[in-house]
Order: C-alpha cells, then structure tokens, then sequence
C-alpha cells in the first residue's frame, strides 16, 4: 500500500508553459511602431528609421538577457545582428521619416497653382511629372522625400536646374550618371542655370532605394 500511494502522488516534471520570448518580442515591436508612428504624425517628434531600428535592438537586448536561461532565442539574435547593421548605415545617411503614405502614387501638376512646395511618402513607389508646368521668372523650390521605395523624377527641358540629392542606402541615376551604395548624396547645377529665365531648385530624398532623375 506504501507503494502505490507515494506513485499516486509523485509528480513528473514540472511543463512548461507561459509566452515564448519570441511573441514578446513580436508584440514589443508593434506597441513600439504604433507609438512611434502616432507620435511622427501627431507632430510630436520626427521618427526616422535609424530611430525605429535603435529602439527595437534596445528592446532585442533586454529580453535576451531576460532570456538568457533558455536555450531557443537565436532568432533573435539573428534579428539583432540585421538591426545592428540598419542603425549603423542609417547613422551615416539622413533617413526621410514615417511621414506619407503607403503604396504607389503618380503627381503630375498641370498648372503652377497646383505644384506642393513639399512631396513626402513613407514607402512605395512614387512617380513626380513636372514636365507640365509654365514656371515662373525666378526660382521655383520643390522638396520630394520617400523613406522606402523608388522615386522617379521626371524634368522639362526648358528650365534650368539646381538639385540636391541624398540616397541613404541605394542607387541614384541623375540624367544617367548612376550612383550606388551607403550614403550618397551630391549636387547637380544644369549649364544654362546661370542664364535661365526659370530655375527649378530641387531637394530630393530617398532613405533606402532608388533615384531616378530625367
């Protein structure tokens, strides 16, 4: 009788139970991108995606020490690793914030009445036409900024041109002179700007992506 009653009141190993470090974090990171994000469009502060990417491997290293008994956390570590690597490239370059939209978008103003002073998209593609325009005597300024994505510049021939131009990480093709790699950025100045009756000064942005000026 001794016998079965210590073996109807041993218990096995205690199971395992409880939230995966893994979905933790997973659930850090969108609490964190939602404040952010609200914060960038509510005015708050300006998020730039160098921002992001330091928040979320602060957020990395403190559950992985909190973590550190378990064995099973080397995505995490992996995740780390590709995060370190954006915060580094993103403190050498100026990264465009959230500011924008999501997706594809074509602009193409047809009088000078309804050209933006400012273009500013967070990810996708976005095509600006500026061939359409009667431009007035003087300067005329335009700023186009994308965070992700390609950004295609379209130009009229009858104009002169000032431009300055970032690529955080990415290609740049200014009237086909091609640009590749981290951190890139230059000034183009037409030959006839000198002498141009109008003169389309642009500053152009893309955080990670491509450029493209014709």
């Amino acid at each position: 009788m001794a016998d079965n009653y210590y073996q109807g009141t041993e218990t096995g190993p205690a199971e395992e139970s409880g939230v995966s470090p893994a979905t933790i974090l997973f659930g850090l990171i969108l609490l964190t991108l939602g404040a952010l994000w609200l914060l960038d469009v509510s005015g708050a502060m300006s998020v730039t995606w160098t921002l992001v990417g330091s928040v979320i491997l602060i957020l990395i290293g403190v559950l992985l020490i909190v973590a550190a008994r378990q064995d099973a956390h080397g995505g995490m570590i992996f995740l780390g690793i590709v995060l370190s690597a954006v915060v580094l490239l993103g403190s050498l370059a100026s990264w465009p914030s959230f500011e924008g939209g999501v997706g594809d978008r074509q602009i193409a103003p047809q009088t000078i009445e309804e050209l933006e002073a400012e273009y500013s998209w967070s990810v996708g593609n976005q095509e600006v036409d500026l061939t359409q325009l009667d431009y007035p005597d003087g300067e005329t300024d335009v700023s186009i900024r994308l965070g992700t994505g390609n950004l295609e510049v379209t130009l009229p021939d009858d104009v002169g041109y000032r431009i300055e131009w970032t690529v955080g990480l990415g290609n740049a093709d200014i009237f086909d002179e091609n640009h590749t790699g981290v951190s890139l950025g230059s000034t183009y100045t037409s030959d006839d700007v000198d002498d141009a009756r109008s003169v389309l000064v642009l500053d152009l942005q893309v955080g990670l992506g491509n450029l493209e000026v014709r």
